[in-house]
Formats: C-alpha cells, structure tokens, sequence
C-alpha cells in the first residue's frame, strides 16, 4: 500500500502550490520567499543522511523551478503536470500548447 503525502495528487504528483504552502494567486516575491524558508529548512547540508528533508528540499525545488517561471506556471495552472510530460507519459509542455493553439476558435479561425 502506497501512503500519499498532503501534497501529492491520488496518482503521486506533486501538487506545486500546496509544496510551497502558497496561494495559487501568489506573486514571484511570496514564491521566492516560501521557496527560501523550505529550502533552508530541509536542504541536505543542514540535514545530512536524512532522506525525508532530501525528499522535501528536492520537491520544493521542483515546485519553485516551475512556479517561477510564467510561462511553466501557465502550463502547469492550465494542463496540471500533464503540460511537462514526455512522450512516454503524454504530450511535452510546447507540444501541447501546439496542439491547443490549432483548434479552431469559436468565429472558425485558428
């Protein structure tokens, strides 16, 4: 039996906002800020041999990594992780802003 964290989906995936214990409406400066206060909590050098703050420092990152950057947190706000998903788990973050991008709006132009 598998025990999911409070900040995982029912499929394991990490749920960016809640790593970061922020709003979804939180600016750069709220991101940089709760980025930084788990960063140093649980980075490996003040927490050597323990593999959960690993876990956390490396999950943090992740979250702050796409967070960040507008154009991620876009897609990651839009498509969830599905957006960053390689060819073995789903289409990449450019692929389906490409797809997307040729459907046909609703006056039939694309």
């Amino acid at each position: 039996m598998r025990i999911l964290k409070w900040w995982t989906t029912s499929n394991g995936q990490t749920r960016y906002y809640e790593v970061l214990g922020v709003e979804k409406s939180a600016n750069d400066d709220e991101l940089k800020k709760a980025y930084r206060k788990l960063a140093m909590q649980y980075h490996p050098d003040k927490n050597p041999g323990n593999k959960e703050a690993e876990e956390k420092f490396r999950e943090a990152t992740e979250a702050y990594e796409v967070l960040k950057d507008s154009r991620k947190r876009s897609q990651y706000d839009q498509f969830g992780h599905a957006a960053f998903e390689g060819p073995s788990g789903g289409a990449g973050g450019s692929e389906v802003l490409a797809r997307v991008s040729t459907y046909p709006t609703p006056c039939g132009h694309s």
